[in-house]
């Protein structure tokens, strides 16, 4: 059984990232807006942050709290939108409770939409218009090349449809000529829709969801649900069952993760050329 770690090719895009940024005038700087109180948001710009030091972006960060409007939160990012000196905006979420997310996202411009999450930007995807995808998605299948995993022709689940990365994980499946089915919450059996698969990928936010009846013998699981709990970071698969059964496997934490932030300054890098071509 492989374990499908992130650190690898993590190391191999970083090394391309520091090249492509040596051609820079400037390192594009990224900015974090993100809730001040969810510790999901928090660990993700500090994984984001550590990784964008390392090869010389600037990042920063801006707070909203629960105290904070819609108008304040959609006034930060029109002001991030036009300001020359920000190349690339992360909107981490969930936002707090008191925000409107639908607006938030509307008021992100494309152009500086480093986790690729406005209509915009998912439209592109779906039409078969850019591979420029959400961070995880993208790490995902990356991850997948990697290990050298094939796709074309093999039968792929993805269990969770969020817009960051259920939606878009299955649209770049797709556009390897994978056979996707999508489950969620309402799906009636999942252990036998997802034990027909011959690539599994899980990001439900549910920890131990998936057990050793939802793996098809011989299959590749990828975890990519991180739920933290008091006992600490959590996925989707009950490891020690799945690997049992599964021939490879992405773990929480230590799977996509590392991959995750390299594909997003990789994004930010292709935003940032796009600018400048502009």
């Amino acid at each position: 059984m492989t374990v499908m770690t992130g650190r690898e090719p993590a190391r191999v895009l970083r090394a391309s990232i520091a090249t492509e940024l040596s051609e820079f005038a400037r390192p594009p700087a990224l900015t974090f807006v993100r809730c001040a109180t969810h510790p999901a948001g928090a660990a993700y710009a500090r994984q984001v942050s550590r990784g964008a030091r390392r090869v010389g972006v600037p990042v920063a960060e801006e707070l909203l709290d629960e105290a904070s409007s819609t108008a304040e939160a959609v006034g930060l990012v029109e002001r991030l939108a036009v300001d020359d000196e920000v190349q690339g905006i992360i909107v981490a979420l969930p936002l707090p409770s008191s925000v409107n997310t639908a607006a938030v996202v509307a008021a992100l411009p494309p152009k500086k939409d480093v986790d690729r999450i406005t209509r915009a930007a998912i439209g592109a995807v779906l039409a078969g218009a850019s591979e420029l995808a959400p961070g995880v998605a993208t790490a995902v299948v990356r991850l997948l090349e990697h290990y050298e995993i094939p796709l074309a022709g093999r039968r792929v689940a993805v269990v969770g449809r969020s817009r960051s990365v259920g939606k878009p994980v299955a649209l770049l499946m797709l556009a390897r000529d994978a056979t996707v089915t999508m489950c969620h919450s309402r799906t009636l059996d999942l252990a036998n829709v997802t034990s027909q698969a011959d690539v599994l990928v899980t990001c439900a936010g549910r920890p131990g969801l998936i057990a050793r009846e939802h793996v098809k013998p011989g299959a590749t699981v990828v975890d990519v649900g991180a739920t933290y709990t008091a006992d600490g970071l959590k996925g989707d698969v009950d490891a020690e069952a799945v690997v049992e059964v599964a021939s490879a496997f992405s773990p929480v934490p230590g799977g996509v993760g590392p991959l995750t932030v390299y594909c997003l300054l990789d994004n930010l890098l292709v935003l940032a050329r796009a600018v400048q071509g502009e």
